[in-house]
């Protein structure tokens, strides 16, 4: 999923290529782990079939989102 948007952002910048993938990483790291702690926690009261469902079905967009994406602001929110 990463590697599509590096290449994206680094074909419009080559400058800052790298430093945009480290970007993209750490912005990952940051949304992935408060979430992973929320629903260890709550994987017993929520059950894990729903948890389940809700992950597997939002997974399709992040990963065939670069490929169709054409400039860098949609690409990198905010």
């Amino acid at each position: 999923m990463l590697p599509p948007v590096g290449q994206k952002l680094a074909f419009v910048n080559r400058n800052l290529g790298t430093s945009l993938m480290s970007v993209c990483i750490i912005a990952a790291q940051l949304v992935m782990v408060p979430v992973a702690m929320l629903v260890g926690r709550k994987a017993d009261v929520w059950d894990r079939k729903p948890i389940f469902v809700v992950a597997a079905s939002s997974s399709s967009t992040p990963v065939t989102a670069p490929h169709f994406c054409s400039s860098r602001p949609s690409l990198v929110p905010g």
